[in-house]
């Protein structure tokens, strides 16, 4: 079976011996709440889905193979493909594809939007602006190119955030414990969250540098750079103050859960989760530690997450939900005066490759295997153990 393949795949990428590694953990008591996945549609002839976004009263869905669809949310009818671009999009290794989509903050319709894949060849990651005319000629306009040493890695998140800027989640490069350190580089994007205008350019470039990021006048950082220290941020989303709920990749010990702020160093390669990586002890002053971590015995590849504004689960109002690609457990977690709260909200069985929202509100969860879309039911909420 495909899932299981990758899997074994992610798990002979990671090997890193454990017993390097001190286990300190700062997680706060976990809540039980009583929640299962009820199925919302099966988009027809859709697998390896890697992004769902809700956009005026449709749904999009994000094949990593390289094709965009539109799909009714009254019927769940295919209306047709935005883009098919498989011709374009390296997919050799399994954390390649096409990865994200976003529609600008005036879009009136789908005719513009930007996305984030790996370009055939050697695999180099691309933000790209698409226009399509109403004869369906497309048109794009390259944003960003980031060269990757490896196929692993990728990031994928791409969404404009409540300032109107771009936010794009890049991973470390690849690998297995960044070799080359660039996550802790800040002359290289690699490993970090990137914060750009793309509808201004400027200097030479496609974009322009938002006057407030935190970089900017310095002669060697990259001042597209927000946040960093990150090994491979696949999903994040935004709190009501504008911070990122960042669910990040780990190595082979720890999967975790951070609420970041701007200049923010997440800590990876010092830490993965809250122990130090490769090392008994390690200097974690100025390193922002996670909300929540988890070992091996609950997941291997953790995947966020929606902030949830929606109405029908109460008690989860601006809580992040997130899940793991392998165990297919789902939590919640969020952030009240400094400290995590923390639900389990089921144990299922989907291989969890994304979250989105209905156009309800409510959670749209993604099982990456069978290509189908499933939302959340609870009877208790309780972020008490």
């Amino acid at each position: 079976m495909v899932i299981q393949a990758l899997i074994v795949l992610f798990m002979m990428s990671c090997v890193v011996p454990a017993s390097l590694r001190a286990e300190q953990t700062g997680n706060p008591p976990i809540g039980k709440s009583n929640c299962i996945v009820k199925p919302v549609f099966d988009p027809e002839g859709v697998l390896q889905i890697t992004d769902l976004v809700t956009f005026n009263d449709a749904y999009y869905i994000v094949q990593r193979t390289g094709r965009i669809s539109r799909f009714s949310s009254k019927d769940y009818s295919h209306s047709y493909d935005l883009l098919d671009w498989a011709d374009r999009i390296e997919i050799r290794g399994w954390e390649q594809g096409l990865l994200g989509l976003t529609f600008p903050p005036d879009a009136e319709n789908d005719s513009r939007f930007y996305i984030y894949y790996t370009r055939k060849g050697k695999g180099t990651v691309v933000i790209s602006e698409i226009q399509k005319s109403t004869s369906g000629t497309v048109t794009e306009r390259v944003i960003l190119t980031v060269p990757q040493p490896y196929d692993n890695h990728n990031g994928g998140f791409l969404r404009f955030g409540p300032d109107g800027y771009l936010y794009a989640g890049l991973g470390d490069g690849g690998h297995g414990g960044d070799p080359h350190g660039y996550a802790q580089d800040r002359n290289s994007v690699l490993g970090s969250v990137i914060r750009i205008n793309p509808e201004k350019a400027t200097n030479g470039k496609e974009y322009s540098i938002p006057n407030d990021n935190p970089y900017v006048g310095h002669p060697t950082f990259r001042q597209e750079i927000f946040i960093y220290g990150l090994r491979n941020p696949w999903r994040m989303d935004f709190a009501s103050d504008g911070s990122l709920y960042i669910a990040d990749v780990g190595q082979v010990s720890f999967e975790e859960v951070s609420r970041a702020r701007k200049g923010d160093n997440m800590g990876w390669n010092i830490q993965e989760g809250f122990s130090c990586f490769e090392a008994k002890r390690c200097k974690r002053k100025g390193l922002r530690q996670p909300l929540f971590d988890y070992g091996r015995t609950e997941g291997i590849s953790v995947t966020g997450g929606i902030v949830y504004q929606g109405s029908k689960l109460s008690g989860l109002q601006d809580s992040f939900i997130f899940g793991d690609f392998g165990s297919g457990k789902i939590w919640a977690v969020r952030e009240e005066q400094g400290k995590a709260r923390v639900t389990e909200l089921l144990d299922s069985s989907l291989a969890i490759s994304a979250f989105g929202t209905l156009v309800d509100g409510e959670p749209a969860i993604i099982n990456y295997s069978e290509g189908n879309v499933y939302t959340l039911s609870c009877d208790k909420i309780s972020f008490q153990p």
